[in-house]
């Protein structure tokens, strides 16, 4: 077991420090007594002793006998089990009395995002709200995590356009390579994601060759950036689409209307309240 890796996932999942790594002691040193612990963590003993208590408190250590001088970790699984229980039943509670009373406002700002978890959770946001449309032009390891977000939003009805760089198949969307795929695809290293969704949000990002590193990411409910990127990725998407139609000898105006009606475009502006 990676010790580190492991308490900084229990760390995250609200644990502290100490709890974190008694509890992980026990899991691989069942049955010890409070002494042993402080000596294996190397920690003091006042503090181990203080925090075994929470943590038996929580239910996450069981005493041995009725002095409570032998200490043993429930079953990981079973702690787990409960965690998830008790986010998801405080979850619904907070979904049902806090949310309805968040202010309904328009937020033009833009953002910064910094991480690719904040990069990937914020465009999977934008799918799950997504009301109409969504235009998405993913690099080839961007699109392949979020495939099933894409999916679900199709099966949603949303109106799908994608702008790819490999010869990609999603049913239920509209898919075009892009006119420069090879030649954008080895000049840009690292992966690119640009989308907008109703023409109401706007999503960019860079991450770079490494995978982990943002080199940049901005999103925005601006109505006026969503709006404009709307319309480019519309006009970006229609030209790549016509250029690589197999029926390219038909006069330009036939190709256009032919592919005008298969895209999303924003007939009215979209509001918050919607």
């Amino acid at each position: 077991m990676d010790f580190e890796r492991s308490v900084q996932v229990f760390e995250d999942l609200g644990l502290s420090r100490l709890e974190a790594e008694i509890y992980l002691y026990l899991v691989q040193n069942a049955p010890a007594t409070g002494y042993r612990v402080a000596k294996g963590l190397n920690r003091p003993n006042s503090n181990t002793y203080k925090s075994i208590e929470t943590l038996a408190s929580m239910g996450m250590l069981l005493a041995e006998d009725a002095h409570r001088r032998q200490w043993r970790a429930i079953p990981v699984k079973d702690l787990l089990d409960r965690m998830e229980r008790r986010f998801q039943e405080r979850k619904i509670w907070a979904e049902k009395n806090i949310r309805p009373h968040e202010p309904v406002e328009t937020d033009d700002r833009i953002y910064h995002l910094t991480t690719t978890d904040q990069v990937f959770e914020r465009a999977e946001w934008m799918l799950e709200r997504s009301k109409r449309d969504a235009f998405i032009a993913p690099f080839p390891k961007v699109y392949t995590r979020l495939c099933e977000p894409i999916r679900r939003a199709i099966s949603c009805g949303i109106k799908v356009a994608l702008l790819v760089y490999e010869p990609t198949q999603m049913p239920g969307a509209q898919v075009a390579l892009h006119k420069d795929a090879r030649s954008l695809l080895e000049r840009r290293p690292g992966q690119w994601l640009t989308m907008a969704t109703d023409a109401s949000q706007w999503l960019l990002a860079t991450i770079a060759p490494d995978g982990d590193t943002v080199q940049q990411g901005v999103w925005t409910a601006n109505p006026m950036v969503a709006r404009a990127y709307h319309h480019c990725a519309h006009s970006e998407f229609l030209i790549s689409a016509m250029l690589a139609d197999p029926a390219a000898h038909h006069p330009a105006p036939a190709l256009y209307d032919r592919w005008i009606h298969k895209l999303p475009y924003p007939r009215e502006n979209p509001t918050r309240a919607e």
